[in-house]
This record gives structure tokens, C-alpha cells and sequence, in this order.
């Protein structure tokens, strides 16, 4: 990479928000000056804030639904959007605004739980924070042919995470984004999921020659029909920013490839040696994996097609432990009352408190009660990116994270099966609201949604008192 590429890259850097609970933080724009572009949900409106960051709308334009001369009144909070800004100092003015629902169609299926619905060949995974828009009484109930619009990030082939779902009425016309697979040139047909897609009427000029293959792509498809979708238009979804534009973009890591580049949705990233790792290491960049990056998109000798290069990659929080410790090893401990769960220390771990697990003593009451937040890399193992030691005695117990399975009264999260008994136990929704036991299960989606259970530990057990939804 050209040095004037480095230097450029540096000069972007900025500082994101303390990441928290189960989701991720944003940035707050630094003191960048020029221009950027960002993707992420909408959060709330007066201007618009998304990922974290809050765009002046006065003078933007608006694009929904590939129709221009929209207005911000025609968005919703929870849909994705991407918006492209001017920048001077902490101050971001968008100058455009473009939302596009990710599948829109006929609802064929709900599972039983509510967990999912499969939106013309897609599965569509629901969760405690996805927006399901009033005009909508009951997602979990398919009556007639419902035809659902939905925003949100592919996650892999065929799936797709919402964060925002609405009833839409008109012509048959249907739409998807998604992963091309089994494309046959000489059928004019590929799948999507478990779409299959017919082009055969149709030229198809933004796409590269069939000849080479469509496999891989991410693209857009619009057209007629379900059984097979008759398109009307196929393009791939290549929005990306100008050369020496500011990306802020999260979404789910659809692909790895052996040179290290990685991509979220269609976005291709590259890292550097100047790159910054926040809360996990290059290793760890996995497809599934949830990140927020930030960057600059550059083209030029060296990097090939245009990519985002990043100066910053943060992995999201997902868990967060409190106990007295009842084991410490070099670059491991594990916690009472939560047995089964192993927490790795490693250079990426912020100490606060002590200057090393050495500090830790499972024996002494002041100096072994322990908050820890980080991320699962397996079943019962935790690598810590916060580490923090309280210095006082402490009964309390807590175990916040991604929900892996569950049975009413009981949820895994880190295969650590808590069961909530007793009459004095009770429930919470992420807004702290006291519910039911069914509403609570009802808004549990195994491996999506994140729950934090508390208690105190009584002399040889847990007696878990509280269980909360988290955002």
C-alpha cells in the first residue's frame, strides 16, 4: 500500500462509544472534515441517528423504496439506511438518505416458537429488537397471504436478521437481496435461499458475463411471482463510498477470504498493520460474527477493486459475568456459581482494578469479586475485553448473554442451564418492565437474543432471582 494511503487512513481514525451489554457501541465522529458514508438502522429521528451517530437531515434528499423526492416521515425507526454525509468537526450534515427493504413478498411459514418466518425463500429470524410496524397484529400468526416488507442485514445464504417488518398491499411485484447459488446460465435460473430465480426474459447488463459464473454475488432481484420469481430486473448491490470516503458500516461477516479480506454483506474490507482490534483479535473475524468498521474507501495501485480499508474493527460485547472468583491460572479464572464457563485474560483484556490475575485471590472476600464483560468463542468459554476487580465483599451473581437454547422455567446461555424457580423470581423486558414468564419465553429466540439473569450466591448454589431482556 502507497504510503500517502496510510497517512490518509490515520488521518480517519476516530473514537467509538464504550461498547455495552450485548450490542455494540457507535462513533461519535471525531474531528474528521469531508465527506463519508454510513449504513446502519435508524435509532430515532429529530435529525436522524444511526450506528451510533446523528446526521442534520435539513437539506437532505430522500430515497425510499427506489422512489426519490421521499421525506424522513416516510422512514421508520428500525429500518436500515444508508446515508451519505459531509463532515466538519463533530457536525455531520447527510445530504442523502436511501432506505430498501432487504425481501419483500409473501409470508409462507411462522415457526411454531415465533422464531422465524420465510418471506419468499428466505428465513427471516426475529428478535426482542426487531420493530414490527402496528399495521401488523400478530407476526407470529400467518391469516391469507400476508405480503411482509422487511429491513434488516443478510446474514448468510437464505438468512436474514430483521430489524424492522411492515405489511405492504399492491401489484404482485416482488423484490430480495440476497446470495446468487446455483446458477445455471444455459436455464437462466439461480436460488436465492430457497427462491429460485428465472432471468430468462430479461438482459442483464450490470451483471458480470454469465459465462464466468454468478455464484457469491450479493445481489438485487425484482420481479413477479413466487414459484418461480419471473425477474425484472437482477443487479448486483455494490453501494459503496468514493474514493477517499469515510465508511461507518456494521452488518454480519458473510465471508473470509484466504487473503485475509472480509466482508460484511457485499462490502469488501481490508485491514492493515495500522488496523485497530477493539474487544477481539484478527483470528477472531469469523463468518456470523458482528462487527462495526470503520475506514476509508480507496482504490488505487495495490488494492485492486474499490474496498473500505479499516482503521478500526470492533467486535461487539455479548457477555457479562459477575462472581467472587474460584479459580485463577495464568491467563485463565473461572467464576462461582457459574460453573462451566471458562474466562481467557489475553493483551486485548482491560485491567481495572489490579494489574494482573495475579492481584486476584479466590480465598480472600475483598479481593476476588470480579465484573467481567466479553465474547463467547465457544460453549462455556469466554475471552474477556473487560476485566474488572471491585475490592469488596459480594454475594451478587450475574450472567448476561446470547440465549442458546430454552425450556420454560430454564435457558442455556454458555451452556450453563439456569433454572428459574420459586415464587419470588421475576421477569423484565428491555425496558425494564415487569412481564409474565410467557411473554418472557415467547421473546426468546435461541443464539439471537441476549438475557441477563441475577442472583446471589447462598452457600454452596446460586438462588437466581431476576431474568432481563437485553437490547
Amino acid at each position: 500500500m502507497e504510503a500517502s494511503f496510510v497517512r490518509h487512513l490515520l488521518l480517519l481514525v476516530w473514537v467509538l462509544a464504550t461498547l455495552g451489554s450485548c450490542g455494540g457501541g457507535g462513533s461519535d465522529g471525531g474531528g474528521f472534515v469531508g465527506s463519508g458514508i454510513g449504513s446502519g438502522a435508524v435509532t430515532a429521528f429529530g435529525s436522524i441517528e444511526s450506528n451510533g451517530a446523528v446526521y442534520n437531515t435539513d437539506d437532505a434528499d430522500f430515497t425510499v423504496d427506489g422512489q426519490a423526492g421521499a421525506s424522513q416521515s416516510d422512514l421508520h425507526v428500525g429500518q436500515v439506511v444508508q446515508i451519505r454525509f459531509d463532515q466538519s468537526g463533530l457536525t455531520r450534515t447527510a445530504t442523502s438518505v436511501v432506505y430498501e427493504d432487504v425481501v419483500e413478498g409473501p409470508v409462507t411459514s411462522v415457526a411454531a416458537d415465533c422464531l422465524s418466518l420465510v418471506v419468499l425463500g428466505q428465513t427471516v429470524l426475529l428478535n426482542e429488537t426487531t420493530i414490527v410496524e402496528s399495521s401488523i397484529p400478530d407476526v407470529c400468526t400467518v391469516t391469507g397471504t400476508p405480503r411482509y416488507e422487511v429491513s434488516g442485514h443478510v446474514k448468510a445464504k437464505g438468512v436474514i436478521a430483521a430489524t424492522f417488518i411492515e405489511l405492504k398491499a399492491g401489484p404482485d411485484d416482488f423484490e430480495v437481496k440476497g446470495f446468487v447459488e446455483n446458477h445455471d446460465p444455459g436455464a437462466d435460473t439461480f436460488t436465492i435461499g430457497t427462491l429460485t430465480v428465472n432471468y430468462s426474459t430479461l438482459i442483464t447488463p450490470d451483471m458480470p458475463a454469465e459465462a464466468a459464473g454468478w455464484d457469491g454475488l450479493l445481489v438485487e432481484v425484482k420481479g413477479t411471482g413466487s414459484a418461480p420469481l419471473n425477474a425484472t430486473r437482477v443487479e448486483p448491490v455494490n453501494h459503496v463510498g468514493d474514493h477517499g470516503d469515510v465508511g461507518e458500516i456494521e452488518g454480519f461477516v458473510t465471508r473470509v477470504d484466504p487473503s485475509g479480506d472480509f466482508f460484511l454483506g457485499h462490502v469488501r474490507i481490508r485491514t492493515t498493520s495500522s488496523t485497530i482490534f477493539a474487544g477481539g483479535l484478527p483470528e477472531e473475524v469469523v463468518a456470523g460474527v458482528k462487527l462495526e468498521v470503520d475506514g476509508a474507501f480507496l482504490s488505487g495501485p495495490g488494492l485492486g477493486e474499490k474496498v473500505l480499508v479499516a482503521t478500526r474493527v470492533s467486535f461487539r460485547a455479548t457477555v457479562v459475568l459477575e462472581s467472587d472468583a474460584a479459580t485463577v491460572a495464568a491467563s485463565t479464572l473461572t467464576l462461582r456459581g457459574l460453573t462451566g464457563i471458562t474466562v481467557h485474560v489475553n493483551s486485548q483484556t482491560e485491567l481495572k482494578g489490579l494489574t494482573s490475575l495475579a492481584d486476584i485471590d479466590p480465598s480472600d472476600p475483598i479481593n476476588r469479586h470480579l465484573q467481567i464483560r466479553g465474547r463467547p468463542t465457544g460453549v462455556g468459554t469466554v475471552i474477556a475485553t473487560e476485566l474488572e476487580l471491585l475490592r469488596f465483599a459480594n454475594t451478587h451473581v450475574v450472567l448476561q448473554g446470547t440465549v442458546e437454547s430454552k425450556d420454560n422455567p430454564r435457558v442455556v446461555i454458555l451452556g450453563l442451564r439456569v433454572a428459574y424457580l420459586g415464587d419470588q423470581f421475576y421477569y423484565e423486558d428491555i425496558n425494564g418492565v415487569p412481564i409474565t414468564d410467557f411473554l418472557y419465553f415467547r421473546s426468546i429466540t435461541p443464539n439471537e437474543t441476549c438475557v441477563k439473569v441475577q442472583g446471589v450466591w447462598f452457600r454452596t448454589y446460586v438462588i437466581w432471582e431476576k431474568a432481563e431482556l437485553e437490547e
